[in-house]
């Protein structure tokens, strides 16, 4: 066999051009579904970073079905009176200030149970994790932190361990660092800081009324099914309606969705889809090469009769033919794995920021193995039939015809194997165009503020110093005008939570004297507290009423603007200012507030989502119960002509005047946040892009190869024809014709399969019909003209033979 490969490897270097199109073509289909392969694996397949994750479940509340969130008291009860559980654990995500020696920087953390790095089996690279011990009131303070930040502020130094650091300005010693990598579940970003939850000791532990901010998750016990969990959860959830009927009067249910799909959530579908897509894009490139496959062994029919007339067998023949794809297979494979290497790379800069486990993206022993079967596989099998059916020729027939290539059954074949390759791509050019009128469809969506000219910032303030809602709005009220005052900034505004930003902050109201018969049944708005000078800053328009002042403050009755939604729903007579509403944004339940104004519609979370309902309460009128996440995320606006990089200098300039201790993160402009809302489907459209470009490509290939050697088989014929009176442009028109019909048996295939296909990504499109005529058409348009194009040449050089030498050549 080692001979045979080294003669193979021979043979294809005296055919340099069907040698490297073959090994080009083969490259980038492997390298294509490797790439997207590895994306998959790592998000989809790839076991989690656990001990036991098939063990592990995400506990959801029946009391928060929204989101499954838990309060600190209904964690605490299912914590403690849980019968099937090994162990259950409580995270909430916090962005929090550290100061080592010098400028507080910002870091995203945790306050976690401290036995939950025991129940995930996660082991320190340094030091110690969070022991069950630190969890206990009056315990010292205490926190691991990320491999990262270990090495980007501490510089990496094994002495970490015991060091005394400031977070939210309380005195923390770090007693470990976390293993490379590591994420907590649920959580899709990178957690720098992890601190104990310390529930028991928590004021709220015995407020039932509490804010649910807890995402928790759990190990059942040896034995224990999910449904009997479930069963378990539902004695609990009754427990609690009993005892605590006002808070929980709702008839939600608990869920509790295995930890890997929770984690792995919307991104499923569109992992899958792209999966699919590139699968597509490998079979167009298995019958390009096919086609290939079969002309360059028809071109060696009278070679294969002059060795079978010698003494060659048939198997002898096709073992040699079969070895010449082995070693196409073998170098188109480790080409393809160097473009799965740069396509990796760049697959992750173009990667949305929310998917998850994107960091375990690499070419690993899975995706060698993977792309290893590939090679071999789609290397060999398009080879088969083209060697079986040019091994059968007749010997009498193939050594009269001496080094002709003969026409007959093979160029059906070929003329077939063209026009699946024109439904594929027309199939994949359908999605794209549909994927692109979703994109322009949502990059057109009003978000019912002005981006131009904004620059953004994340303020992250410590716990000491900032306890109360008046120091609050002092450091509020003392920030504006320095902000103000920088050059080139012509309207300032904070407010708790900018559109589109990852985060959510809603609470529920009713119409005053319209309450519900159970709470649970109020709808829920998104509840943001701005800054008088915010509607403007943001340029959302005020369609009635007025905007908050300064005079709107704890000593005034509270007032609210709401959106048009709210208005819309709640008020059809259009008579909403002026009128009250009750909303639930303290911790002691309802209160009310009169309506000043109503503002329009703002795309807060996503802006594919219809409006919804918006409410807007002034800084000044916060409860106390909103100081606590106020503190760690409160965004200024800066609006200006100034270039943005001058503002981010000026900006921290001012803010670390006023007080140093203070963190910013999140410099961005609106217009980047925008852009970021949009990285999905950027990402998808650039894919899907991606791989109609390459089928079309391998589809001009593919016509273009077969166009050209009909018109070398044929070449007596046109000569004859051109003898006989035919003219250039019928000849012309002949050969156009052929490349046509093959387009014709192949587009209605590809509407078909489009039509199946589009079917299958209906769910990821917006603001187009799964069916849309326009993108079919645009993508039947394309592959009529690139056929065209492919058919040019051959068709040209077919009007141009000259019929003297090709009667003289027989």
């Amino acid at each position: 066999m080692i001979s045979e490969l080294r003669l193979a490897a021979r043979s294809l270097l005296r055919t340099p051009g069907f040698t490297a199109i073959s090994v080009l073509i083969l490259a980038i289909g492997i390298g294509a579904v490797t790439a997207v392969f590895s994306a998959v694996e790592a998000v989809l397949l790839h076991p989690l970073p656990y001990s036991k994750p098939s063990e592990l479940y995400c506990l959801q509340s029946a009391a928060f079905e929204q989101v499954g969130l838990f309060s600190l008291p209904e964690f605490c009860a299912y914590r403690d009176q849980n019968r099937t559980f090994k162990g259950i654990a409580a995270a909430s995500t916090m962005s929090t200030n550290l100061v080592d020696e010098g400028e507080a920087q910002f870091v995203q953390g945790l306050k976690i149970s401290a036995g939950a790095f025991d129940l995930l089996g996660t082991k320190a690279t340094l030091g110690r994790l969070l022991l069950p011990s630190d969890d206990l009131p009056g315990a010292p303070r205490v926190g691991v932190i990320s491999v990262s930040l270990w090495q980007r502020s501490f510089g990496g130094r094994a002495d970490i361990i015991g060091r005394m650091v400031t977070i939210n300005g309380n005195p923390c010693q770090i007693v470990g660092v976390l293993p490379a990598g590591f994420i907590l579940p649920l959580t899709s970003f990178r957690n720098d800081v992890c601190i104990p939850l310390q529930a028991d000791s928590d004021p709220a532990r015995y407020v039932q009324g509490s804010l649910h901010f807890l995402r928790v998750f759990g190990r059942l016990a040896p034995g224990v099914t999910p449904a009997q969990a479930l069963s378990d959860m539902a004695v609990i959830w009754k427990g609690l309606r009993t005892q605590y009927p006002s808070d929980y009067s709702g008839n939600g249910t608990n869920r509790l969705p295995g930890l890997a799909e929770q984690i792995v959530g919307d991104s499923r579908p569109m992992l899958l889809t792209l999966f699919g897509l590139v699968a597509a894009l490998l079979l167009l490139a298995s019958t390009n090469l096919a086609g290939l496959h079969l002309v360059r062994a028809i071109s060696r029919q009278h070679d294969f009769a002059l060795r079978t007339a010698l003494g060659a067998s048939r198997f002898r023949l096709m073992r040699a033919a079969v070895a010449e794809s082995v070693v196409l297979a073998v170098v188109g494979g480790v080409a393809g794995l160097l473009i799965a290497s740069w396509g990796l790379r760049s697959l992750i800069s173009f990667l949305p920021a929310n998917l998850p486990r994107a960091g375990d993206l690499q070419i690993n022993g899975a995706i060698f193995a993977f792309a290893a079967l590939v090679s071999l596989f789609f290397g060999l099998a398009p080879a088969f039939a083209p060697i079986w059916l040019a091994t059968r020729v007749d010997l009498r027939s193939a050594l009269a015809a001496g080094g002709r290539r003969t026409a007959g059954g093979p160029q059906r074949i070929r003329h077939l194997l063209a026009s699946v390759q024109v439904a594929l791509a027309l199939a994949l050019l359908v999605c794209t165009a549909l994927f692109l009128r979703s994109f322009w469809a949502v990059s057109a969506q009003d978000l019912g503020f002005k981006a131009a000219n904004t620059l953004t910032v994340r303020l992250s303030l410590p716990e000491v110093g900032y306890k109360d809602a008046a120091r609050l709005t002092r450091l509020y009220d003392r920030l504006h005008p320095r902000l103000l005052s920088v050059p080139g900034v012509e309207s300032v505004a904070a407010t708790s939570l900018l559109p589109l930003v990852p985060g959510l902050a809603t609470t529920q109201f009713f119409v005053t004297g319209k309450a519900p018969s159970q709470i649970s049944e109020a709808p829920s708005a998104n509840y943001r507290l701005v800054t008088p000078t915010f509607f403007d800053t943001m340029g959302i328009p005020l369609l009635q009423g007025r905007a908050f002042t300064d005079k709107d403050d704890v000593t005034h009755p509270l007032v609210v603007v709401i959106g048009a939604a709210i208005a819309d729903a709640m008020f059809p007579n259009h008579d909403a200012v002026g009128q009250r509403i009750d909303i639930q944004d303290t911790a002691a339940g309802f209160r009310t507030a009169t309506i000043v104004g109503i503002s329009g519609n703002v795309k807060q979370t996503n802006i594919e989502d219809a409006a919804t309902f918006d409410l807007y309460v002034p800084y000044r009128q916060m409860d106390p119960i909103a100081v606590a996440w106020l503190r760690y995320r409160t965004f200024w606006v800066l609006r200006g002509s100034a270039p943005a990089a001058a503002l981010e200098s000026a900006l921290r300039r001012e803010v670390h005047a006023e007080d140093s201790s203070i963190a910013l993160s999140s410099v961005q402009t609106l217009a980047q946040v925008d852009e970021a809302a949009l990285a999905s489907r950027r990402f998808t459209l650039l894919i899907v892009g991606f791989f109609a470009a390459s089928a079309l490509l391998l589809t001009i290939a593919g016509i273009y190869s077969v166009i050209a050697f009909g018109v070398a088989q044929r070449t007596r014929e046109i000569g004859v024809r051109i003898a006989l009176g035919a003219k250039a442009q019928q000849v012309f028109g002949l050969v156009l014709f052929e490349g046509l019909v093959i387009v014709a048996i192949g587009a209605p295939a590809g509407l078909l399969a489009s039509l199946g296909l589009s079917r299958l990504i209906a769910a990821q499109l917006y603001g187009v019909s799964p069916h849309d005529p326009l993108a079919m058409t645009a993508a039947v348009v394309m592959i009529v003209f690139v056929a065209f194009a492919a058919c040019w040449f051959p068709a040209r050089r077919a009007s141009r033979v000259d019929p003297m030498v090709a009667l003289r050549a027989e």
